[in-house]
């Protein structure tokens, strides 16, 4: 509309100027809305230089090697049509797997696994529904093989192999508002999403590579972030010292609940302790904790209490944060960011 316009009249300057008036007549009003609601700390010294970061990532892309991606393509192609095989043999018929319905028919009905509830589109199949029965018969187990191997050749071969440039690189969209947290979204491809538990993720990865010898990719993570920045904002002793210590978190956790010694703290022990670390401060319930850890509800339970026992401070923090929550309906990140949580009430 605003090119339709471009002849130079003085139609076109006036609507030109009057586009802008409009623009900065709405600026005032969103700084004043900022400022009411306390968010332009936030805006400004958060969001508004992410956007030039952002861009700039957007802008130098990412080099892919598709001779790499061809590889790993054909591979996943061959196991696919490998697990296609065998999951009809134990299945004694032929079937589409990536049918939900057929599938739920096939373990629920004709090898009679035990199903969750049948709703009026079928038996559920989703990977809850199959975790839980994975043990019951190996039909179960390949199904999930070939769902992941399945999303990996569609979604990061595939679905990655229109996406490249000419340039051979990958440009995906880095988004700051489509998170309710204010995590960054990754789309087109999800950059952020790439497997790296299974060795065909690992070979995945391997297709990104830095583009020429000026340059080396690498690979950082935070430490335990999370429950370093818990210590901060609860400012509980025991873990603010096992920081600054440096201390193993997870070992420490487990022989505080457990009541060992920290240095006899088993590896199944201090993993146990690593689940309850993350899974406790994101408000992982007894029922939660037991099917996790594969132990009973009341051992949870009791995993639960002993650990709040230990970390008080981080329990007197989370209760404030949700009678805070129910009385203003939202909570406040560190840097000022609200998250409204309508249902907490």
């Amino acid at each position: 509309l605003f090119r339709s316009f471009d002849d130079g009249s003085e139609k076109y300057m006036e609507y030109g100027f009057n586009w802008c008036q409009a623009v900065n007549k709405l600026k005032q009003l969103q700084e004043a809305v900022l400022a009411k609601n306390d968010l332009s700390e936030v805006f400004y010294k958060v969001e508004m230089p992410l956007i030039e970061v952002l861009a700039a990532m957007e802008y130098e892309g990412i080099t892919v090697n598709y001779e790499t991606l061809e590889i790993l393509g054909k591979q996943l192609s061959e196991e696919l049509g490998l697990l296609e095989i065998k999951i009809h043999e134990y299945a004694e018929s032929e079937f589409n797997i990536n049918s939900p319905s057929q599938l739920g028919e096939i373990l629920f009905e004709t090898l009679k696994l035990p199903a969750g509830k049948k709703t009026t589109r079928g038996y559920s199949t989703s990977v809850d529904v199959l975790n839980k029965i994975k043990d019951l018969h190996p039909i179960v187990n390949e199904v999930l093989r070939y769902r992941t191997l399945a999303k990996l050749n569609s979604t990061y071969v595939e679905g990655l192999k229109p996406l490249i440039g000419v340039d051979k690189k990958v440009r995906a969209h880095f988004q700051q508002t489509v998170t309710a947290t204010g995590r960054i979204s990754c789309t087109e491809p999800n950059l952020q999403n790439i497997p790296i538990r299974q060795e065909l993720g690992r070979q995945l990865r391997k297709a990104f590579v830095s583009g020429n010898d000026n340059f080396t990719l690498i690979g950082a993570d935070y430490s335990q972030i999370e429950l370093r920045v818990l210590a901060h904002l609860s400012g509980d002793e025991n873990l603010i010292k096992a920081f600054n210590n440096g201390e193993d978190i997870h070992r420490l956790t487990a022989a505080k609940v457990l009541g060992v010694d920290y240095d006899k703290v088993t590896n199944e022990e201090r993993n146990k302790a690593k689940v309850v670390n993350f899974g406790v401060t994101y408000g992982m319930s007894g029922f939660g904790l037991s099917e996790e850890l594969k132990i009973t509800r009341k051992e949870a339970e009791n995993y639960i209490k002993e650990y709040f026992n230990k970390y008080i401070d981080v329990k007197i923090y989370m209760d404030s944060q949700v009678e805070s929550c129910k009385k203003l309906g939202y909570s406040t990140t560190i840097t000022g960011r609200k998250r409204v949580i309508h249902e907490i009430n």
